[in-house]
C-alpha cells in the first residue's frame, strides 16, 4: 500500500508540473506544426472542461491541455489524501470519490472567478473609456483619433487595455478601427466595448454624429453601474445577518443559554 501511495504521489507532482508550467509562444508555434500524434498533451484539447475564452479572461497564460492535466494532477491529489485518510478513519469509497472530484473541478472554480473578476473590472473600465472618449470628442477631436490615444494612454484593465492595443496597432498598419475593435472585443467577450463600436461604425455609415451615441453609450453604462451598486447594496443585509448570527450566535449560547440551563438544572435537582 505504501508502494502504490508512493507512485500515486510522483505522478500526481509530474502531472502538476506539467500542468502548471508556462508555455512559450515559440514552443507553442512549434508545436502547431508538428503532426497531431507527435503532442504529448495534443488528445486533451479534445476534452471540453472550460470555454477558451474564459481561459483568456482569467488572464493565465496557459494552454487547455494544461489545465486539463492540472485538474488530472489534482483529482489524483484529492483521492490520494482521502485514501490516505481511510486508512485511519472509516470514511468509506464515496468520500475517496467526492475529494476526486473536488479536485478535478477546483482549476475551473479559479479560473473562472478570476475571469469573472477581471471582466468586472472590464465593465467599469469600458465605461470610463467611453466617458474619457466623449469629453475628447465634445472638445473637438476626432472620434478615431480621441479612441487611439486613449488606447496609448490604457484604462488600468487588462482585458480592455489588450483589446485596445490590438485595436491600436492594427489601425497603425492601415485597418479600419471601428471593425477591428468589433472584432477583438468579440474575441475577449467584451459585450459593451463591441456594442459601442458597433454603434460608431453604424453611426459612420448613415453619417450621423458620435456624440449622440456616446451619450447614449455614456447613459446606459452610468445605468448598469447604479444597477450593480443597488444590487451589491441589497445582498449587504443578509450577508451581515449571517455574519452576526455565525460570530455571536455560539457566543451567546456559551454565555447565556447553557449558564441560565445548568442554573435551572441545579435548582430542579439541588
Amino acid at each position: 500500500m505504501s508502494v502504490f501511495g508512493a507512485v500515486a504521489a510522483a505522478v500526481s507532482v509530474v502531472l502538476v508540473v506539467l500542468g502548471l508550467t508556462p508555455r512559450s509562444r515559440v514552443a507553442a508555434r512549434l508545436n502547431a506544426l508538428r503532426r497531431p500524434g507527435t503532442k504529448s498533451l495534443g488528445r486533451l484539447r479534445a476534452v471540453h472542461v472550460i470555454a477558451p475564452a474564459t481561459l483568456r479572461a482569467s488572464g493565465f497564460s496557459i494552454a487547455i491541455e494544461q489545465l486539463v492535466a492540472a485538474k488530472i494532477a489534482l483529482a489524483l491529489v484529492g483521492a490520494l489524501l482521502a485514501a490516505v485518510v481511510a486508512l485511519v478513519v472509516p470514511i468509506g469509497p464515496l468520500v475517496i470519490a467526492a475529494a476526486a472530484y473536488g479536485g478535478f473541478i477546483l482549476p475551473s472554480i479559479v479560473v473562472e472567478r478570476r475571469a469573472a473578476v477581471r471582466r468586472s473590472e472590464a465593465e467599469s473600465a469600458t465605461a470610463s473609456f467611453v466617458e474619457w472618449t466623449h469629453a475628447l470628442v465634445l472638445s473637438g477631436r476626432p472620434v478615431d483619433s480621441a479612441m487611439i490615444t486613449l488606447a496609448r494612454r490604457g484604462t488600468g484593465a487588462p482585458l480592455v487595455d489588450d483589446v485596445l492595443a490590438r485595436a491600436a496597432d492594427l489601425y497603425t498598419l492601415g485597418a479600419p478601427l471601428q471593425p477591428t475593435l468589433i472584432r477583438e472585443s468579440r474575441d475577449a467577450a467584451l459585450g459593451s466595448l463591441a456594442r459601442l463600436a458597433e454603434r460608431l461604425e453604424r453611426a459612420r455609415e448613415l453619417g450621423s454624429g458620435s456624440i449622440s451615441v456616446l451619450e447614449d453609450a455614456r447613459e446606459e453604462l452610468r445605468s448598469a453601474a447604479r444597477e450593480r451598486l443597488l444590487q451589491s447594496a441589497s445582498e449587504v443585509e443578509g450577508k451581515m445577518t449571517l455574519i452576526l448570527t455565525l460570530c455571536y450566535l455560539p457566543a451567546l449560547a456559551l454565555l447565556v443559554v447553557i449558564p441560565l440551563f445548568l442554573t435551572l438544572l441545579a435548582g430542579l435537582f439541588g
